[in-house]
Formats: structure tokens, sequence, C-alpha cells
């Protein structure tokens, strides 16, 4: 396995941030270039934080002095998922140990992650939040739109004129530790909708709780400066996962045209179950001969206490926002 392979599994993820921290040499460079990973014209920055059993911790990874923010991601360990799957006996059990709560621009230069640890017994979990930044460029514009979360909405937000977009996200904006156990929503799809409008679709199936209200976001990073295009959308399958047993899991990747980088992506979620279809991987990989967007996704096995009963497997489709950046 190489070091990136490594990396990218989190085995080399620590030395490698006190290293960055002793020597400033993460994300640096001529042109962006020269960090863990990064291509010339664009580096992928980001921030770890712990996340204790039955808690939940916000991570932001910000741009720095000159740079433009276009977009974010995250990443999370799962160790839950690598044990035989045992939620607890209560009706609306939540699925989803590692739910992101929340993946938005939350200024003009800093992405920021929401993460979630509802495993009982697997311990602390590392979440790291990925901001991707051009190495040049002015502030983008953030559009942000705030609704109702009920199952089957949708809530999208346009660019203004001119303007393109480069990434876009959401909030669940009034989660807290006090009803984090409570927060059954699933966010089904998050993902750019031609090249001017960013939507999310959420899913309340598993739940009955819609007293939540007006407390999703959806965000939308916008620029008049770069040129984007629609990438290849890319679909990873997941079979499906057996009672009792592991979770399964599948890895794909967004790619774009060439001579063209992601600089941003979207995802839909196919034919899989509320917070049983968990993304843990979500950011892209520049440090490879040809950069695409990656993701990690798993499918949880159904259990007899599920209510309502949940169908394992399902495909996330990646869509992919490509810029000419070197």
């Amino acid at each position: 396995m190489s070091i990136y392979q490594r990396l990218r599994a989190g085995s080399l993820l620590l030395p490698l941030l006190f290293c960055c921290t002793l020597l400033g040499a993460c994300g640096t460079g001529p042109n962006g270039g020269g960090g863990i990973n990064s291509a010339p014209g664009i580096t992928d920055r980001f921030s770890v934080v712990t996340i204790h059993p039955l808690g939940l911790a916000t991570a932001t990874a910000s741009c720095q002095a000159g740079e433009q923010m276009l977009s974010g991601g995250w990443a999370v360990t799962a160790p839950a998922y690598q044990d035989k799957v045992t939620r607890g006996g209560i009706t609306h059990t939540v699925i989803d140990e590692y739910f992101i709560a929340a993946s938005y621009p939350s200024s003009a230069n800093s992405w920021t992650v929401t993460f979630t640890n509802q495993a009982i017994g697997s311990g602390a979990v590392l979440g790291t939040a990925h901001v991707e930044c051009l190495t040049k460029g002015s502030a983008p514009t953030i559009v942000s739109q705030s609704g109702n979360a009920n199952s089957g909405n949708t809530l999208s937000v346009d660019c203004p004129q001119n303007m393109h977009l480069t990434g876009g996200g959401y909030q669940l904006t009034n989660v807290s530790q006090a009803n984090i156990a409570s927060a059954v929503i699933d966010f089904k799809s998050s993902t750019p909708i031609g090249l001017t409008r960013w939507m999310v679709a959420t899913d309340y199936s598993i739940g009955n709780l819609n007293h939540f209200g007006n407390n999703v976001s959806v965000y939308a990073v916008c620029t008049p400066g770069l040129t984007v295009s629609a990438g290849n959308t890319t679909t990873t399958s997941v079979p499906a996962a057996q009672q009792p047993e592991v979770a399964t899991s599948a890895s794909g990747s967004g790619t774009c045209s060439s001579g063209l980088t992601p600089v941003g992506s979207g995802y839909q979620k196919v034919n899989a179950s509320a917070r049983a279809f968990p993304i843990t991987l979500f950011y892209p990989s520049y440090g490879t001969n040809t950069p695409t967007w990656a993701t990690t996704v798993y499918s949880l096995p159904p259990l007899t206490i599920d209510s309502p009963p949940i169908s394992s497997g399902g495909t996330l489709k990646l869509l992919p926002l490509c810029a000419a950046v070197s």
C-alpha cells in the first residue's frame, strides 16, 4: 500500500498532521503544489476533530490568504462498520452511526463539517473537514436558503447571474448534543442542477419527527471568474449486507474531461434506505495522475428491530464540477 493510500485509509493521518504542524509544509508550494493532496493551481486543505462516543463535533478547514475557496467535503473513520452491526432495540433506532449533520461553506474561505458518533462501544473516531482552494482568485459569493426538512422535500438555491457553481452543501441547523439521537433525517442528495443551482433532498421516512420544522439550509458557492463544466457522472453500487453481518462497502470516483480538474462534487443516493447508506469519504484526490473526486459508501445490514424495515444495498451517483485550474 502506498503512502497516499495509507493516508486515505487513515493510518498515516496523525503522523502527517504532526509533521505539518512542525514544518508548515502541508498544502504549500508554487501554484498550490507541494501539499499532501494538491495539483498545480489547487490544494485540498483539511482540519481534523475527535468525535467522542454518543457525541458530535464540528471541524472547519480554511483556505489561506489570497486563495479562493471552491468547495469542500469530509472523511470519517468508521470502526463500527467493521464489526457485526447490533443496534439498540428501540423503534426508529438511529441507523447511521456516523451521520454527517452538515457540510457547507461557513464563510467565503472556509468549509465546515458537523460529525456525529452514535456508535456504542467503538470509542472515539476522527472526522476530517476538507476545503478546496484555488491558488489565486477572488472571494466567492455564498448563497443560502432555509426550509422545512419533511420527507421528500427539496431545497435549492441559484447563483447570481453570470456566476457558475463550484460547489454546495447543507446544514441541519438546530442539531445539538441534546437532540442528536432524535435527528433521524437523511440527506438523500446534495447536488448541482445544471451549472447555476444547488439542490438538497431530505428523507424522514425512518421517523415522524417533523417538529424539527424549518431546520435545513442549502448552500451554493458561486464564482464569476472560473469557467465550470459538468464532469462525468459516475455510479458506485454497494451490494446488500446480510443480517446479521458486517456492513458492505464500495469506493468510487468522479472524473472530468481531459485537462480539467474536479473543483467540487454533488451526490445522489439511489434505491437506498434512509440512514442505511452512509458516506464516510467524500473529497478529491489530487495526488494522482488523473485528479478525481473520491468517495466511500457503506450499506448497513437489516435487523429485525428496524422500524420501518430497511432494504440493504444501493447506488451512489457522483456529479463532479470541473474547471481548468493550472
